[in-house]
């Protein structure tokens, strides 16, 4: 008699091990939108239509840099990135720019807004390699 309710125990937790471990998949990995994204916003002033997004993890969240070029570079405030969701402001001759968007893997789409209006950006991630 107490073989087999040690045995019966053993097949219970066997089947509550077994279905645990089928009930939780691995979690999925947070996105890092960390790198250099070369990105377009062909509707902005001219000088700013295209150039890099350059995007650095820090102890308390993100900085982004825009680089227009390899001399002219502006560093964001005000970064927010949560899930997705990327938002962080500039002054660009002294003009106060909101940029958000979204990551979908290797891909940003957002807005650009100031006082000439909302205008599409789009980025693309380069591969890490491609960067040395």
């Amino acid at each position: 008699m107490n073989q087999r309710l040690i045995l019966r125990h053993f097949f219970l937790l066997f089947l509550i091990i077994v279905s645990t471990s089928f009930s939780y998949g691995s979690p999925n990995k947070k996105f890092n939108p960390a790198g250099t994204w070369e990105y377009t916003a062909p509707n902005v002033a001219e000088g700013y239509r295209s150039g890099k997004m350059i995007i650095t993890e820090k102890e308390e969240g993100y900085r982004v840099l825009i680089a227009l070029d390899e001399y002219n570079q502006l560093e964001a405030n005000h970064v927010e990135f949560e899930k997705n969701s990327l938002t962080f402001n500039l002054y660009v001759e002294g003009e106060f720019v909101t940029v958000t968007g979204e990551f979908n893997k290797d891909e940003f789409i957002g807005t650009v807004s100031y006082s000439e209006g909302v205008f599409d950006i789009t980025a693309i991630r380069k591969p890490q390699d491609s960067e040395n």
